[in-house]
């Protein structure tokens, strides 16, 4: 979820029972046994309840849609190091975005840069 979510940030999730999620906020899922955060691009009404399209914000696609049942709740802010941040996307985060989807190299570089112990380096 690069630029908005780094490696080693932790997660403030609320469960959505009062207020739904919309188009441009970051959810969090249950998918194959793994958590998955990610922005929400759309939300389907059908006959057997509600589906979401998500996706990473340096992802090119959008993942395969979610069912309310998988949705485990809304990241409201996330801690970095000592700070407490609320999870926006400004004009940057989107510019950065469009950077990291289209070059993986960028992507890499970034990472190595502020975050040298990440694992994702290593492959």
């Amino acid at each position: 979820m690069l630029p908005a979510i780094w490696p080693g940030d932790v997660l403030s999730v609320r469960r959505l029972d009062s207020e739904p999620a919309t188009p441009g906020d970051v959810v969090l899922c249950q998918r194959e046994g793994r958590l998955v955060a990610h922005r929400v691009v759309q939300r389907t009404f059908r006959p057997d309840g509600i589906q979401w399209l998500l996706r990473g914000d340096s992802v090119a696609g959008n993942d395969e849609p979610v069912s309310s049942r998988e949705l485990l709740g809304k990241v409201v802010s996330l801690e970095r190091g000592s700070r407490r941040l609320p999870l926006r996307s400004p004009l940057a985060g989107h510019l950065a975005s469009l950077i990291f989807r289209r070059f993986d190299f960028a992507t890499r570089a970034m990472l190595w840069w502020f975050c040298p112990s990440s694992k994702v380096l290593q492959h």
